[in-house]
């Protein structure tokens, strides 16, 4: 996949220039694919990339920066910078709540993402609030019953365990585990997480 979006990417810079909005997406992509390789440093390298082409084409606070800037705040949580990584959520968070509509999927990716990240820093009521926000926003979004309000769930339920509220996670797991049966009957990584957590 690296080696298809660098020709992409190539192709973009001859025709755009290297400045090129679509040499920025190229990074992005080029990120992504890096970092499913495990080449988190790299992938940050490009993330920055797309980030700074991005500012200079757009301005500050377009929405074309949300994407680098939330896949940038991953790699840094990846990589123990979870300072840097908190900031880059949150600006993610800031310009997809001034140009998306409320409760839209890709602001409540940020909220979870941010309740990743504070629960990293073993910040346990600031954790809650940004899940419970993107569970709000999926739930309005994409229903009860999504997969995705089901890794939400999931994640707020690990979350109550790791403070010692298990009596409060439990409930928690196991919605999560009848939203995953039900998602994907034959079987996730996410079903095997949530019997090991149950268990």
């Amino acid at each position: 996949a690296i080696e298809w979006h660098q020709r992409a990417m190539a192709i973009r810079e001859e025709l755009g220039g290297p400045r090129h909005p679509e040499v920025a997406a190229s990074h992005n992509n080029i990120g992504l694919a890096l970092r499913n390789k495990g080449e988190t440093l790299a992938a940050i390298e490009h993330w920055e990339l797309a980030l700074s082409i991005n500012e200079e084409v757009f301005g500050p606070d377009n929405i074309e920066l949300a994407s680098p800037l939330n896949n940038l705040g991953s790699g840094l949580d990846n990589v123990d910078r979870l300072e840097d990584a908190q900031a880059a959520y949150e600006r993610a968070l800031a310009i997809r709540k001034k140009h998306l509509p409320p409760g839209h999927p890709d602001i409540a990716s940020v909220y979870k993402n941010l309740g990743l990240n504070a629960a990293a820093r073993d910040q346990y009521e600031e954790a809650r609030g940004y899940f419970e926000n993107a569970l709000e926003s999926l739930e309005a979004s994409l229903g009860p019953d999504h997969p995705y309000v089901g890794e939400v769930v999931y994640r707020l339920g690990e979350l109550h365990c790791r403070a010692d509220r298990c009596e409060l996670g439990k409930p928690l797991y196991e919605r999560a585990l009848a939203l995953f049966q039900k998602a994907f009957p034959n079987g996730h990584l996410f079903v095997a997480a949530v019997m090991r957590d149950l268990g």
